[in-house]
């Protein structure tokens, strides 16, 4: 098997064991993350994935792993930035019943200007201040990748 295409299963596989805020896991995924460097574009799909296809509960818990590996193994912030506002959005929007998830999730945005760029932290405070209008350059993001 292809070691990209193994490591991705491995990585999902262990992903799935994450039912909650878990910090074992998170650290867990984490260490698998900074230990194969060379695969991130192969790990952030996964986290991708597991984001957007996860119920509305398990966003936030999948946007904790990629803000761990994104703050603590160097190497990943340019991967995840690709995608890291429509992910975001994506669960701000899923929970939008949840105003505990809300919270949590705003919280965690507000962590991030100190490792992403400054137009992605605009783009995410421009949607938080109004969660009805997406900013222009991420409504031209959702359209070519979902």
């Amino acid at each position: 098997m292809d070691p990209a295409q193994e490591l991705a299963e491995e990585f999902a596989d262990a992903l799935k064991e994450l039912k909650g805020n878990d910090f074992i896991i998170i650290r867990n995924l984490t260490t698998i993350a900074d230990e194969n460097k060379g695969f991130a574009t192969v790990i952030a799909a996964e986290i991708e994935k597991a984001i957007l296809q996860a119920p509305p509960s398990l966003k936030l818990v999948y946007l904790y792993v990629l803000d761990s590996i994104a703050k603590t193994v160097k190497g990943y912030i340019p991967v995840f930035s690709e995608k890291i506002v429509n992910l975001f959005i994506a669960s701000y929007r899923t929970n939008e019943a949840d105003p505990e998830i809300l919270k949590k999730l705003r919280q965690l945005a507000s962590t991030w200007s100190a490792y992403f760029s400054e137009t992605i932290n605009l783009q995410i405070k421009t949607f938080l201040g109004n969660p009805l209008q997406i900013p222009t350059v991420v409504q031209i993001n959702l359209m070519f990748s979902i």
